[in-house]
């Protein structure tokens, strides 16, 4: 357990991006109006549907994830 312990608390910010990465992943999906209305997307917009560049930064993010846990 106490090494449990040390790995969450020396990998917490690594642990909080990947976390993070997930939520805005998901936010990206259910509201697409977030890319299509800010100009800083506008570029990506243009090559990449807006449904994979929410899946894109929830894949990630579990794969930032799963290779902090390793």
């Amino acid at each position: 357990m106490q090494k449990i312990k040390e790995h969450l608390i020396h990998y917490y910010f690594s642990y909080l991006l990947s976390l993070t990465s997930v939520a805005y992943g998901w936010k990206l999906v259910i509201h697409p109006e977030i890319l299509q209305t800010y100009k800083v997307y506008q570029k990506i917009r243009d090559v990449f549907d807006h449904r994979f560049i929410g899946v894109f930064f929830i894949a990630l993010g579990l794969a930032y994830g799963l290779a902090t846990m390793t």
